[in-house]
């Protein structure tokens, strides 16, 4: 690690190299997912210089399937429209609902990404289920919903 000195400059607390010649290479500023949560609710815009939620990763099935379900189970609303090729509410919203259920108090974007995987992996599984299916609803009431609870919870890191 090449070594950084803290920058006299006192309207911004910033590191600068020791080096200048290190100065040419980039510097991007990886925000944790509470990080990134605490700016967007804040309202203040992101740098170039810093990395918040991905914009793509946002938008992707793997992110979109548990936070449909995940949104629904907090609102005790039914599951039975969710369709993770559109993309619902914004950034925000969405990182709230994933910080909540993860099971870590300060997760990292790995811990998240896990998190999410397995869990859109588990939620395709259960949206082919015979066991869960609309035609089983009426011979199994409630069991759907027991699955999908013990999914979300099985999927939470402890």
């Amino acid at each position: 690690m090449p070594a950084m000195v803290k920058s006299t400059d006192s309207q911004e607390c910033r590191f600068c190299f020791l080096h200048h010649c290190l100065n040419i290479l980039p510097t991007l500023e990886c925000r944790s997912p509470t990080e990134t949560y605490q700016i967007l609710m804040s309202g203040k815009s992101s740098t170039d210089k810093e990395i918040l939620f991905d914009d793509i990763e946002f938008h992707s099935e793997t992110f979109q399937r548990p936070y449909q379900y995940l949104k629904r189970q907090d609102t005790h609303t039914a599951f039975d429209d969710v369709n993770p090729s559109v993309s619902e509410d914004d950034h925000l919203t969405c990182l709230n609902v994933l910080l909540r259920h993860c099971g870590l108090n300060d997760p990292s974007w790995s811990e998240i990404y896990h998190f999410v995987s397995f869990l859109d992996k588990q939620l395709q599984d259960f949206e082919k289920s015979n066991f869960c299916s609309d035609a089983a609803r009426e011979s199994l009431p409630g069991f759907a919903e027991f699955v999908l609870r013990f999914l979300i919870q099985m999927s939470k890191a402890s």
